[in-house]
Parts: structure tokens; sequence; C-alpha cells
């Protein structure tokens, strides 16, 4: 699979106008450490 990611630097979720509680984690991420919210511009998937 190849795959462009942007590691957001936070992130939140809103539902019906409420704020839920909450906050990203860093975590390994292609071998760098980056927050667990990401915005994926493309993904391919490929048979091998």
């Amino acid at each position: 699979m190849f795959s462009v990611f942007q590691p957001a630097g936070s992130a939140s979720v809103t539902v019906d106008g409420q704020v839920l509680p909450g906050r990203t984690v860093e975590r390994d991420f292609f071998d760098r450490r980056a927050q667990s919210a990401a915005l994926a511009h493309s993904e391919s998937w490929i048979r091998a």
C-alpha cells in the first residue's frame, strides 16, 4: 500500500454542537513519532 498521510497536531469531535472529551495520543507512525490523528490524502493498493 502506498499512502500519503499528514499527521495532525490536534483533533476534536463535535456531535450536535457538543465537543466530545478526549485527545490524540502520540504513537509510532512509519518509523517516527506522531499524533494518532492524521489526514490521509491518498491510498493506492496494489496486488503483488
